[in-house]
């Protein structure tokens, strides 16, 4: 069991060493944590219990998606195809984080241009663009849910701007 654990922790720490991109920051974080948590546990509990083989697939399907997140194809039957498990049982292993896959992904999006936005190696782009990378079809869809996460509009331009749609201004 230990070496179910300790392999892949090897290789995500390797990998974000190599390249730490700072959008893989959290789920590396995640990641981490809860494998050092399982292989650290007291003696007795050397074969991974359910909680646990469920805790590894939330890691393996929240790696995947944070390494393809901003891939327009990347939806929550992409996860599940990836994950070889059916969508049902996917989204079961979601409900620790009282979510839909579908939901998790769209959060982890919108964390994603939140921090695009916030960061200045990112200020010459504009909200458009940053929207459009993150994996929104549009600056309006984008503006909307941002302001219903963060309780105001992306900074920059002026909503007018942003969304021309008669029941947007």
């Amino acid at each position: 069991a230990g070496q179910l654990l300790i392999q892949p922790l090897r290789d995500r720490i390797l990998g974000f060493l190599d390249e730490p991109l700072s959008v893989l920051a959290p789920a590396v974080h995640r990641e981490v944590r809860a494998r050092l948590q399982l292989l650290v546990r007291p003696r007795g509990h050397d074969t991974p219990r359910g909680d646990d083989v469920m805790a590894l697939r939330l890691l393996r399907a929240e790696r995947f998606i944070a390494e393809h997140l901003a891939e327009r194809e990347l939806d929550a039957e992409a996860v599940a195809n990836h994950m070889a498990v059916s969508l049902r049982n996917l989204n079961r292993v979601f409900e620790r984080h009282e979510c839909s896959v579908t939901q998790w992904i769209w959060q982890e999006r919108l964390a994603l241009a939140h921090r695009q936005l916030a960061d200045v190696g990112h200020s010459a782009r504009s909200i458009g663009d940053i929207a459009l990378s993150c994996g929104f079809s549009t600056q309006a869809h984008f503006a909307r849910e941002f302001k219903q996460r963060y309780g105001a509009l992306p900074p920059g331009p002026s909503h007018s701007e942003i969304c021309s749609h008669e029941h947007c201004n």
